[in-house]
């Protein structure tokens, strides 16, 4: 179920790194470089959250003393559902930032849509905690260990 080599927190870390970059580069350079990088973790959302996927559209089963489970399958179904949510604020967030850039971008990015990509950021760090904490549990879990 899950990807061997997920780049997904290596691209967050990009584009953490290109908002941070706000006073280093001209506006148009800042926000064309904010732009790559939510291109970048747009597309690497989409091939994570599609590794949550099976061949019919459900949920991927996880291999654990824990499944079948239907709480299991809850919390895998929440998780896939929030990076969908979040997939889709990336699409949204990247659309205003073409806005930005195709209005020649000389001012840069707004504070408001600067502080959006900060709170896109920091909700995908969280994504990142709960699927690796779902991972531990699901891999660490003795199902009847001291009965």
């Amino acid at each position: 179920m899950w990807i061997k080599k997920d780049v997904l927190p290596q691209t967050l870390a990009s584009l953490e790194k290109a908002i941070a970059a706000q006073w280093e580069h001209e506006p148009q350079v800042w926000t064309a470089r904010v732009d790559q990088g939510l291109s970048a973790l747009e597309q690497a959302i989409w091939r994570h959250n599609a590794a949550l996927e099976s061949s019919d559209g459900n949920v991927t089963e996880v291999d654990s003393a824990q499944s079948p489970s239907p709480g299991m399958d809850r919390q895998i179904g929440h998780l896939h559902d929030g990076l969908t949510d979040l997939g889709q604020e990336v699409g949204v967030l990247r659309h205003s930032v073409r806005e930005v850039l195709n209005a020649g971008g000389e001012r840069g990015l707004s504070e408001e849509l600067r502080d959006r990509i900060i709170s896109l950021i920091n909700a995908l760090r969280h994504y990142n905690q709960e699927e690796t904490r779902l991972i531990l549990e699901t891999t660490t879990t003795d199902i009847g260990a001291g009965d």
